[in-house]
């Protein structure tokens, strides 16, 4: 019932399931060749055993011993013999001091009317077959293994990959063989006799998916690196669901779903973006009509030490006076921080060190080394001249393969945002909260930002955008947007990758404006390349850009003219002012009839004359008063938008996240969404605009 399925079991069955005997299995070992007897790893237990608790037992056949704990299970390893010769079956006994037979295991071994050993060419998984009726299903490629002097016959659609594979057991030889349709078959025959055993060979018949990878060898699914799922053949598409849990954390960290074509030939799943690191993990693989079994494996770095080893202690001493605060060191003065030297005892003979000067959000590194006896003398003077000046600094060391270690700090740290523009990141100091870059590409004004969320940290450095382009960055956060500067980290005609991949419109004249930019032409070629383009350029983001331009630091690559950048940047500002401007003049008598419902109307609303379109914009939930009060502020500094927008009003109470704005009639939709989309709390806006009985309606409340 659902109520057994989901109760969960007593901690005595779970001990009963792991105590269970697991039997002794055959397998091909596919480096060597050598046909093996395979005990798996188990645990142990039986209440006959109790009086032989501390004794000693022995398991003769695999060379194993050991002695019966005094607490606990008996823990038996994975325990391997190569069979050198046919049995028609194997015993394993577990003998205790006395050498009686406590526990017994046994396999089936090779019938001599079948002489035939089928083991998986891919796993070294054994194939056993039935004598009265064998049939081989659902492999591709297998490792079959005969005695010399016995024949083999192979059917037309079996391809012979390895016609000699040595053996284990003396006197016997193999063949690698695959298949190369969906049925065939190949036949036995002991010598000198007329009749012979044919074995049918099946592609497929609902093989399992199985993972493949850098094995450990053993039985338990440990991998190197990551594996991938190799789904078997199948005669129609199909759709595989991965569902990957991290057993020792207790949580799902991938569900995927992989479309699979249909092939005569097994197809690879990669894991690579499910699994991250290295962890136990089990993985549930099913389709629309076949379940299986859950794989539990393993995964571990390939470099990954179980135990590192301690590094030596390390004795530091300090040139200048320093107080203590537990492995860090502090001074009180910048001169006594520079004049600083600092002993370093107790090192690796010439091991290299890495000591990295901070002051957020700059940094710079040094490395040097120790002399043959494990010391080293740091200078902090090293690094003078390599970093701002600044109240704070803090020196870091680090051994190699080990966390950074504090050295020397001076000062406390700004808990004010900072942030420095690199070549290749931006690195940011101090925040507070969670945001998103935005990074607006000027090649390509029509198109949005693109959008980077960053996690509050003391420190981070972000990568910048890899498509090519000169950006103007902001930090949104939920107070407002934040401007960063500029950056162009790209090669001097590298077009965007927006120009290089899509169907943009105006492509050539889109083109010609890039390389007007890119190549520091002059104004005029310039300006006639904005003439013949006219993009719908963001005033409000010019702007706020051309002051970040002129204000703010920039990081350029060498070839970009910023001095021409600015008047460039100007004259796109005055175009984007130019398509805003307004050429209103109400007359008397110009109102349409007080029953006239156009969008467009200068009826009385709550006894006043109203000119302009109506827009009901949406904020974030509880950010209204926030959106309102940045809006206004903006309007004030702004002495053309206060012109444009002609009023603001709060919706009724029931529309406690919408805000109406009545702009002029001449402002662009467009314009006026991405004007909005720089005030705090904006989340859209309604390109249809309201009649005037809608606004009277929302606005009720205030009558």
């Amino acid at each position: 019932s659902v109520a057994q399925v989901l109760t969960p079991k007593s901690s005595e069955s779970k001990q009963r399931l792991r105590r269970q005997q697991r039997s002794l299995c055959l397998q091909l070992d596919i480096e060597t060749l050598n046909t093996q007897l395979v005990l798996p790893e188990q645990q142990l237990w039986q209440k006959d055993w109790r009086d032989l608790r501390g004794t000693y037992c022995q398991i003769a056949e695999a060379h194993w011993e050991d002695v019966i704990p005094y607490e606990g299970d008996l823990e038996i390893p994975e325990l391997t013999t190569v069979v050198n010769s046919p049995a028609p079956n194997w015993q394993w006994h577990l003998q205790n001091h006395l050498r009686n037979q406590i526990l017994t295991w046994q396999l089936s071994g090779i019938d001599s009317q079948l002489p035939c050993l089928l083991f998986d060419a891919v796993t070294g998984e054994h194939i056993a077959l039935k004598v009265s009726t064998p049939v081989l299903s659902g492999r591709i490629s297998i490792a079959c293994f005969l005695p010399k002097n016995w024949l083999l016959e192979l059917g037309e659609d079996i391809e012979v990959l390895d016609s000699y594979l040595p053996s284990s057991i003396r006197g016997w030889r193999g063949q690698e063989l695959e298949i190369t349709t969906h049925q065939t078959s190949f036949s036995v025959s002991a010598p000198n006799s007329v009749s012979t055993t044919a074995i049918i060979w099946q592609r497929s018949a609902g093989r399992k998916p199985i993972l493949q990878g850098l094995k450990l060898r053993g039985k338990k699914s440990i991998y190197l690196g990551k594996p991938t799922l190799q789904h078997p053949p199948h005669t129609q598409n199909q759709t595989v669901n991965l569902l990957i849990e991290s057993i020792s954390q207790k949580r799902i960290v991938a569900r995927q779903l992989e479309p699979i074509a249909a092939s005569d030939r097994w197809s690879t799943i990669k894991l690579d973006d499910s699994i991250d690191t290295a962890d136990t993990y089990e993985m549930k693989v099913w389709t629309e009509t076949q379940e299986w079994s859950p794989y539990k494996f393993e995964v571990r770095s390939p470099h990954q030490l179980t135990e590192p080893p301690q590094p030596n202690p390390i004795q530091i001493s300090h040139s200048v006076a320093v107080e203590s605060e537990g492995e860090c060191s502090r001074v009180q003065t910048s001169d006594g921080f520079w004049a600083d030297e600092i002993e370093l005892k107790g090192l690796w003979p010439l091991e290299m060190l890495t000591f990295e000067l901070i002051s957020p959000p700059h940094a710079t590194t040094y490395i040097a080394q120790a002399n043959r006896n494990g010391e080293l003398i740091f200078k902090v003077a090293s690094f003078y001249g390599h970093m701002p000046q600044a109240s704070h600094y803090r020196l870091t060391y680090a051994r190699l393969g080990l966390p950074n270690q504090t050295l020397l700090s001076l000062g406390q740290p700004s808990q004010q945002m900072a942030w420095e523009l690199t070549p290749t990141f931006l690195r940011l100091a101090n925040l507070a909260t969670d945001a998103v870059l935005a990074c607006w590409n000027l090649l390509v004004p029509d198109l949005p930002d693109q959008e980077i969320a960053i996690a509050a940290a003391e420190l981070a450095e972000i990568p910048l955008p890899p498509s090519p382009g000169i950006y103007y960055l902001q930090l949104k956060t939920s107070e407002g947007a934040t401007p960063l500067g500029w950056w162009c980290g790209s090669d001097q005609y590298a077009l965007p990758t927006a120009l290089q991949t899509e169907e943009l419109p105006h492509h050539d004249d889109l083109e010609n404006y890039c390389y007007a930019l890119l190549g520091n032409e002059s104004m005029d070629a310039f300006a006639a390349a904005v003439d013949k383009l006219s993009p719908e350029l963001p005033l409000f983001k010019l702007e706020s850009g051309l002051a970040a331009l002129q204000n703010l630091p920039t990081n350029f690559s060498d070839w970009l003219d910023k001095d021409l950048l600015i008047i460039k940047v100007n004259l796109l500002v005055d175009k984007a002012r130019s398509s805003y401007t307004v050429s209103f003049e109400p007359t008397v008598g110009s109102s349409p009839p007080p029953d006239a419902e156009s969008p467009q109307s200068s009826r009385a609303i709550n006894g006043q004359l109203q000119i302009g379109k109506w827009h009901l914009v949406t904020v974030q939930p509880y950010k209204r008063d926030l959106f309102l009060t940045h809006l206004e502020d903006i309007c004030q500094q702004e002495a053309l938008l206060s012109t444009q927008i002609h009023s603001i009003r709060k919706c009724r109470a029931d529309y406690t996240n919408s805000v109406l704005l009545q702009v002029d009639d001449a402002v662009k939709p467009a314009h006026l969404n991405q004007m909005l989309r720089q005030v705090a709390g904006f989340q859209a806006i309604e390109r249809q605009t309201l009649s005037v009985s809608d606004v009277e309606r929302m606005l009720e409340d205030e009558a």
